[in-house]
């Protein structure tokens, strides 16, 4: 882990840690780790012109990943199938002017505790 702060739920942590680790190993600067329009947002300092490709590849790869992972409980959205009893749907959610990744179970329980029906 990194010393700056991280804006986003703990759900999406084993996406994140994935990037830290890569940074780390590189030798490059996380600046940022923050949720923004429903996804995952990473950003680094400079990278030396031989990683840029790969780092940018990793980084669009992760933040892409996130649409399909609950930001609080960190469930991943599944393919239905017949009789599949562990489908949980991850669907971008728009609360406010905020729109969140979350599962049905997240998503009602965060309802709930505002008081939403």
């Amino acid at each position: 882990m990194t010393d700056i702060g991280v804006e986003c739920g703990k759900g999406w942590e084993k996406l994140y840690e994935v990037l830290f680790q890569l940074c780390k190993m590189l030798n490059i600067e996380v600046l940022q780790v923050k949720e923004k329009f429903g996804g995952l947002r990473f950003y680094v300092g400079d990278v030396p012109a031989e990683y840029a490709g790969m780092v940018q590849t990793f980084i669009h790869a992760i933040e892409s990943e996130s649409y399909r992972v609950c930001e609080i409980c960190g469930i991943t959205n599944r393919h239905h199938r017949e009789g599949d009893t562990t489908y949980t749907p991850v669907i971008v959610t728009t609360e406010g002017i905020w729109r969140k990744t979350l599962c049905q179970r997240c998503r009602g329980a965060r309802s709930a505790a505002k008081g939403v029906v």
